[in-house]
């Protein structure tokens, strides 16, 4: 699934929406969170596909640690 540039804005702005997104659409990653409880990001790739970066909020994880989600099921 392709966003639009159109709701880029409302996404980066809204971090629960952005999680209820990834958990609808089963969006996963090699090493995806099962928690939404991070920061999150939306970007735009060079390829035009919306990408999630995920940051660890914990400790035991570094913030330089990011994950990749493409919002594409």
């Amino acid at each position: 699934m392709n966003f639009s540039k159109s709701i880029y804005p409302i996404l980066i702005n809204n971090w629960i929406k952005m999680c209820s997104i990834v958990q609808e659409f089963e969006l996963k990653s090699k090493n995806f969170p099962e928690a939404c409880s991070k920061v999150w990001e939306v970007t735009y790739g060079t390829s035009g596909i919306y990408l999630i970066k995920v940051k660890a909020e914990n400790s035991s994880q570094s913030f330089t640690d990011i994950q990749k989600v493409t919002l594409i099921k």
